[in-house]
């Protein structure tokens, strides 16, 4: 389970890459991923952006974000789920990926980044936020895959996080504690051939999630008054 850690001092920062895996709600947002990347990759290094289909990730889409290439080793938001907005309180789209992590950690974030659009790479990231303080650190996990965009290019990445609960407070930046790479050269077994049209729109899936998040909170909000009383 992953949540708040005590501080017992710095050594204690490292978390190992092989502990359990962060779930929501019962479901590992990692496993789910991968698998559904996995298959809609269909023998090919990577599968396209358009054929990423939201409704595949239904169960984790508060967990899930898509970047977009900006520079080298540089990436902003394209869309971020709920649970991903709030670690710093706010809408994420169009912000650097960088602006969830500690000034110390973006060298080697630029160089994880590089790797996943440059060799390509699926990469998993430890985190460890500062300190806020009796409640010690945050602990986090983050799984980076990349996506071709319509022209070919690796240039998008979609990713899950998994960072405490709901109660956590914002803002959170976090620390590069620990990382594990694999390369995706030599796994493909097909030519990349691109989607025929592109896929569901992702804003479209989280604004139909937000009208039914609200019309059930309005439910539990209706009185029943009766007539007899």
């Amino acid at each position: 389970m992953f949540g708040y850690t005590p501080d017992h001092g710095k050594d204690d920062k490292i978390v190992a890459l092989n502990s359990r895996r962060p779930k929501a709600d019962g479901i590992d947002c990692f496993h789910a991923l991968e698998t559904y990347w996995t298959a809609l990759s269909a023998g090919r290094i990577m599968p396209y952006r358009d054929e990423v289909d939201p409704r595949g990730l239904e169960q984790t889409l508060d967990q899930t974000f898509l970047l977009e290439r900006i520079a080298p080793g540089m990436a902003r938001f394209r869309l971020a789920g709920q649970q991903v907005s709030s670690l710093l309180g706010m809408d994420l789209r169009g912000m650097p990926f960088s602006a969830l992590f500690t000034p110390g950690a973006r060298d080697e974030l630029k160089d994880s980044l590089s790797a996943i659009f440059d060799e390509p790479a699926r990469v998993e990231l430890v985190l460890q936020s500062r300190r806020q303080g009796l409640r010690g650190r945050l602990a986090a996990r983050m799984l980076l895959l990349p996506l071709r965009d319509r022209a070919g290019e690796v240039s998008r990445v979609i990713g899950c996080m998994s960072a405490g609960g709901k109660d956590v407070r914002a803002p959170q930046r976090f620390d590069l504690v620990g990382q594990d790479r694999r390369t995706l050269l030599g796994y493909g077994s097909r030519p990349d051939f691109g989607p025929a049209t592109p896929g569901p729109d992702f804003t479209a899936a989280d604004a139909a999630r937000d009208r039914l998040r609200d019309r059930d909170r309005m439910r539990g909000k209706l009185t029943v008054i009766s007539n007899d009383a």
